[in-house]
């Protein structure tokens, strides 16, 4: 199972790092990100000598990348991504 998700993460990564199929790559990081979550954060919780707190300061980066992966899904790549570069309307006269 570890090389399939790591070659997912590899492709839609890179997919959301060119700005391609922005929306579309960064659905499945996110079941990824919050499979991760849910398999390592949360037995924490019942751990000896961690619990809550141990848990949220450990989860801070997964968190992040939760809150970045909404957001792309929401707002797309924005205007630096190939994908907008692709489908700007040329104005005429404009040479490409």
């Amino acid at each position: 199972m570890a090389h399939f998700v790591g070659s997912f993460e590899i492709v839609c990564g890179l997919l959301v790092l060119l700005g391609l199929l922005t929306r579309l790559a960064a659905v499945p990081l996110l079941i990824v990100i919050c499979t991760a979550m849910v398999s390592t954060k949360i037995p924490e919780l019942f751990r000896a000598n961690q619990g809550f707190w141990y848990m949220v300061s450990d989860a801070r980066t997964d968190f992040a990348m939760l809150c970045s992966l909404l957001f792309l899904i929401l707002a797309g790549g924005g205007r630096w991504s190939l994908h907008w570069q692709g489908q700007r309307k040329r104005e005429p006269g404009e040479l490409r």
